[in-house]
């Protein structure tokens, strides 16, 4: 799917590029180019020397960053065009998951020992975690929110690298003073098996030293069915573009089986998709736009009561109640 939408996008990444070399900026883009792309090439630079002073093999870290950067992409796409404002709507893991079964951790250990698996293991919470994707649909929101209240997308962006300093401060010292406040292992009510964070990654190395110990070759079922998830979301792209009412959206199959065949977002869009289509029978588009106000209401409640109020009440009757059901503001 990324390389599809990036195959879309060519002549508009091309114009950004001889507008880079040129010095120019062009119209409604809310970063000058050449400044886009430094700071595009900075970062990566910077992340891939960190992997391979880290000692991860330089070409595995290349391709962990570039899968993760394609997933990136995908995500985005995803909030800008279905608006779906959910956080795991990507394969989870698959960033670090897809290198191991593709290249087998028997050759992956064999390059290096192990030292590659192990930093690959370090790094585990950029591909099993979504800060990376919720940043670029985020920005995305931004830019998208400045066109509807009329806001320059140049003067926001400026506050938005401003805004991601106060908060990476600010987390920073929320979680190392409750760390060495009360120490990792009791917070979040926890009894000394530590917090979420603690047993994700305590699995993570968990896993790591079952992989060292017993290496596998490539999986070439798992590749199989990739490669045959990368044909069918071709074909669905292509179709769409042949027939203009073909029913089935690219996005809509990597929304569906971005769990795997365990997804607990395929029920509600299919509710979804029903009662649209009720609705555009019954009433058409002007009832469509009437109706916009009750769902945002709904979605809104629904988010203030499982986000705001049922956490706030659990406190008082059982603290084990928010931690069994809590509502991520995505």
């Amino acid at each position: 799917m990324a390389l599809i939408l990036l195959w879309t996008a060519r002549h508009h990444i091309s114009a950004l590029w001889h507008a880079a070399w040129r010095g120019t900026h062009l119209p409604d883009e809310p970063l000058p180019p050449r400044r886009l792309f430094a700071y595009l090439a900075t970062g990566l630079l910077l992340m891939l020397g960190w992997c391979v002073a880290s000692r991860l093999a330089w070409w595995l870290a290349l391709l962990f960053l570039t899968t993760i950067l394609l997933f990136v992409i995908v995500y985005a796409r995803i909030r800008a065009e279905t608006g779906a404002p959910i956080e795991f709507l990507y394969p989870y893991d698959y960033p670090k998951r897809v290198l191991l079964y593709t290249f087998g951790t028997t050759r992956l250990k064999a390059l290096d020992g192990g030292r590659s698996l192990t930093v690959l293991s370090m790094l585990a919470w950029l591909s099993r975690h979504h800060i990376p994707q919720m940043t670029g649909a985020y920005t995305v929101d931004n830019w998208r929110l400045a066109e509807s209240v009329t806001i320059p997308k140049q003067a926001l962006t400026r506050w938005l690298p401003a805004a991601l300093v106060l908060g990476f401060v600010a987390s920073f010292w929320a979680h190392l003073t409750g760390y060495y406040a009360f120490g990792e292992n009791v917070i979040e009510g926890a009894t000394t098996e530590g917090d979420y964070r603690t047993r994700v990654a305590l699995w993570e190395f968990q896993n790591l030293a079952g992989i060292l110990r017993q290496p596998t070759p490539p999986d070439f079922t798992r590749l199989a069915a990739t490669l045959l998830g990368s044909a069918i979301v071709t074909a669905f792209v292509l179709l769409r573009r042949q027939f203009l009412r073909f029913p089935l959206h690219p996005l809509g199959y990597v929304i569906s089986t971005a769990y795997g065949d365990v997804c607990p977002h395929a029920g509600p869009f299919f509710v979804v998709w029903i009662i649209k289509a009720v609705i555009m029978r019954v009433g058409g588009i002007r009832l469509y736009q009437k109706l916009i106000p009750t769902f945002l209401g709904l979605f809104l409640g629904h988010f203030f009561t499982a986000g705001i109020l049922w956490t706030t009440a659990s406190i008082f009757i059982d603290p084990l109640i928010s931690r069994r059901y809590h509502f991520f503001f995505g």
